[in-house]
């Protein structure tokens, strides 16, 4: 779920991608004054952020940055997010993360955010894309403590579909993994190979486009207002749920503008009753 920005990506003089992008970001989020900020940030390679906006007064907008063109075999990307001390933050990107094909090493790409007590985090990438033949590898890991509060969005697209290119010859390991006070809330995988074909009508429909919406601290009320908002919606297919105070909603079909829009639109619906905050979408969303 990065930007990419580039054409180019290091290659040998065989044609193949060296030995690959090695990663990482660390940042911490804390309240000073009135502001969140980047109170430590540390960094190795391609990855990072542009300066924190603040289009809401206090809570920290960050767009996260991959400048090379995608992500290819052996490439290796780390994020890791703490808040800390009150902090509030929301995280997108400016383009679609991409998977490139490759020639058989893997892709890989973690997230791990932790949330203190008393924090929030809004992870709100654009999709991401699974080129035919690529071999991707992309799992997030939340952790949060007592009364932290987490609102996320991934959207997965398996091949090309507008091109009428599947994925049938990649392989991709997507994980969502949640958890609170150390306690499992979700954990979500799904594993594409080459045995497995990915749209056969048991598995995913026939559909390339899956994605997840979650938001923690909801109810029954929250739960049944939002579905009341989706039904007038025009996308695929979705269902909502609420597992403990989480509440989830999955998308499976055949766009990623329908899978953003279903997502927009539950984001705009649970922020205010979640956060306390009406929805002020990024600026980067309306270039």
């Amino acid at each position: 779920m990065l930007l990419t920005t580039q054409k180019e990506v290091p290659i040998c003089q065989n044609g193949t991608h060296n030995s690959g992008w090695h990663a990482s970001l660390n940042l911490e989020i804390s309240k000073k004054g009135k502001k969140s900020i980047i109170s430590k940030s540390r960094q190795k390679g391609p990855l990072t952020v542009q300066s924190p906006f603040y289009p809401e007064g206090s809570l920290c907008h960050l767009y996260l940055l991959h400048p090379p063109a995608g992500i290819v075999g052996g490439d290796h990307l780390e994020l890791n997010i703490t808040t800390h001390n009150k902090g509030q933050l929301l995280v997108t990107t400016p383009g679609a993360t991409k998977f490139y094909r490759t020639n058989g090493r893997q892709a890989a790409q973690n997230q791990y955010f932790k949330l203190c007590a008393g924090t929030s985090l809004e992870w709100l990438p654009q999709e991401t894309i699974y080129y035919p033949d690529a071999r991707a590898r992309l799992q997030t890991t939340v952790h949060l403590e007592d009364t932290a509060t987490f609102i996320g969005w991934e959207i997965h697209c398996l091949g090309l579909p507008v091109n009428g290119k599947d994925f049938e010859q990649g392989q991709a390991e997507i994980r969502l993994n949640i958890y609170r006070n150390k306690k499992p809330l979700l954990l979500e995988a799904l594993n594409i190979t080459k045995k497995k074909k990915p749209f056969q009508a048991a598995f995913l429909q026939n559909k390339p486009v899956v994605g997840s919406f979650v938001a923690t601290g909801a109810d029954n009320s929250l739960l049944e207002s939002l579905r009341e908002r989706l039904a007038h919606s025009q996308q695929d297919l979705w269902a909502a749920t609420l597992l403990d105070d989480m509440l989830i909603v999955r998308y499976l079909g055949t766009s990623t503008v329908q899978a953003g829009e279903l997502f927009l639109m539950a984001w705009k619906h649970v922020r205010p009753h979640i956060l306390g905050r009406e929805a002020t979408p990024p600026r980067i969303w309306a270039t």
